[in-house]
């Protein structure tokens, strides 16, 4: 009996786990671009590449999440 309880247990795990894990992902993205797009952030090259890196995992996130 536990042995067939393991994959619906995974299965859950799976479901809810990664759907916890991209919509923290996206709110980190989201305070990330409200962070680097204030005015001193924006004129640092590095700012300007984490921003950059954070819309396309916002992105990323999106695809990825639709399939």
């Amino acid at each position: 009996m536990p042995v067939a309880v393991l994959p619906f247990i995974q299965k859950q795990m799976i479901q809810y786990g990664m759907t916890i894990y991209l919509a923290l992902d996206l709110v980190r993205s989201i305070c990330n671009c409200n962070m680097f797009t204030e005015h001193s952030c924006r004129e640092k090259g590095s700012s300007i590449y984490l921003l950059s890196l954070s819309i396309f995992t916002m992105i990323y996130l999106n695809c990825v999440s639709e399939k």
